[in-house]
């Protein structure tokens, strides 16, 4: 298949913490927040695209933002320096121009880039390769395909071939090993040393055990030819996979086809939007392919937020509830602390950032759609909120448990006390008929009067306590506790 026109980026997504979302140009100067003055008309909703935080927006209220959008000015990128492929005899060359990264209010990011190949592609088995290798980071050393060129001093020692000399003779070119998993670490270290990526691999490198991001999820955007094979094509494209991976053979049917010459492929690994190029490729997908590539692109994001989003939070479940189910058969306050947290952090991003339309343009919430039925985004949501609502009504069960224990406690407290007055109201007219009816028999023993009198004294102010001690411990939150429990149906 010969010619291809290709919007490629790849992306590493994670989790991270000690940061906040918006402050991060102000820890590290390497950030800085977007530079929105140059974008793009865009058909995607005004309201979806600034609830991230850019340029123009920068002074808006950051708490009702989902994220924050930055772009690396490190002098790591100065000069635009090149990397070079090289696999079994073939090489070329690409290079970094930019570095962005998305960092969201629920602890998950993305940091991308988007490779300038030196002439593009050749054809579409090239960018296949292209992009197989390069998608996974962390390979074995001795199976690394990139090499970037650095400039050494000339000591007299060296075997340099006179190709690699530069002018004036001081100094030559040498290619070195690159490892695009190490590069992509040490930059997203600068934004927390509590990272989690998704997925990781440890990796040696120098005698260093490194834990790195192990691939990169793509996403491409372009003008493909057309051929008998371009179903194929558009898959391995998609999810950086080789011919000798054989595919299902019904994957034709999860291939979405809008338009006659235009189809879009999703996946966890990658999404692709291509035109089947020819006399009926439409001139506005040739004319703005950038655009196109913008928008969808943005799309793709937020389902992907979204589903590394509701990853964490499986997380989060998992290492802050217990698994044993004897934890659960009796009231604790801490487990209701837990499930509070969780439920109020999982019904914000459920309000905030689920999105059933998110264009002005039919067809791109059909792709919006689309991907998210991919990545299994409502499966999920029900996943998580169900298991979370099963758990809120255990814990609501067994708060009512303890309420009506405690009211039990009351009401016998209360008919203590009712006795305790009994007892005293029989005191002062025991105390009565000693004073004045009593006189001309024997005086009672007043040790004994004092004694019982400070008996009644002591068991009035424990009970008097016990009842303090359960005011305090029924505070007025749990007055809307059904409300304040309640989880938000997708």
């Amino acid at each position: 298949m010969q010619g291809i026109d290709l919007r490629s980026k790849y992306l590493v997504p994670f989790s991270y913490d000690s940061v906040q979302f918006d402050k991060l140009h102000e820890k590290d100067s390497s950030w800085v927040i977007k530079d929105s003055s140059k974008e793009i008309e865009s058909d995607v909703y005004e309201y979806v695209r600034k609830s991230f935080i850019t340029s123009s927006n920068e002074d808006d209220d950051h708490s009702i933002k989902i994220g924050c959008l930055y772009e690396y000015k490190s002098k790591a990128l100065s000069g635009n320096f090149k990397v070079k492929y090289i696999h079994e005899g073939y090489s070329l060359q690409f290079r970094i121009n930019q570095v962005m990264l998305a960092l969201f209010q629920t602890g998950i990011g993305f940091i991308w880039f988007q490779p300038v190949v030196d002439g593009g592609f050749k054809n579409v088995e090239e960018a296949i390769d292209f992009n197989y290798h390069i998608k996974e980071m962390a390979r074995d050393e001795k199976n690394n395909y990139l090499f970037k060129e650095e400039v050494f001093d000339i000591t007299g020692d060296e075997d340099i071939s006179e190709k690699d000399i530069i002018p004036g003779g001081k100094k030559y070119k040498k290619n070195m090993p690159f490892y695009l998993g190490v590069w992509i670490d040490d930059i997203v270290r600068s934004i927390s040393r509590n990272i989690t990526y998704y997925p990781s691999r440890t990796m040696s490198i120098d005698d260093e055990r490194r834990i790195l991001p192990d691939k990169f999820v793509l996403f491409q955007c372009g003008i493909i030819e057309q051929s008998t094979d371009v179903v194929q094509s558009i898959v391995y494209l998609t999810k950086g996979y080789k011919s000798s991976y054989q595919l299902v053979e019904d994957i034709e049917t999860q291939i979405f086809k809008p338009f006659e010459n235009v189809r879009y492929y999703a996946s966890s690994e990658g999404c692709g939007f291509f035109a089947i190029g020819g006399e009926k490729t439409p001139d506005f997908f040739r004319s703005g392919l950038t655009k196109i590539s913008n928008d969808y692109y943005m799309m793709y994001l937020l389902a992907l937020y979204q589903n590394y989003t509701l990853l964490r939070y499986s997380d989060l479940i998992s290492n802050k509830l217990s698994s044993d189910r004897y934890d659960y058969k009796r009231y604790s306050k801490k487990l209701e602390e837990n499930l509070d947290d969780i439920t109020t952090e999982l019904n914000v991003f459920l309000a905030k950032s689920v999105y059933s339309s998110v264009s002005h343009i039919q067809h791109q919430n059909e792709f919006f759609n689309y991907v998210s039925d991919r990545l299994l985004i409502r499966e999920n949501i029900k996943s998580v909120t169900a298991g979370i609502e099963a758990l809120n009504n255990i814990e609501g069960c067994l708060y009512e448990e303890e309420v009506e224990k405690k009211n039990k406690y009351l009401n016998f407290c209360l008919t203590v006390v009712s006795g305790l007055a009994l007892f005293s109201a029989f005191n002062d007219i025991n105390e009565l008929l000693i004073n004045h009816i009593y006189r001309i028999l024997p005086t009672a023993n007043p040790i004994l009067t004092y004694l019982f009198n400070g008996v009644l004294l002591l068991i009035t102010l424990v009970i008097t306590g016990k009842l303090i001690q359960y005011i305090i411990y029924d505070p007025d939150r749990h007055k809307n506790k059904k409300q304040a429990r309640a989880v938000k149906k997708p």
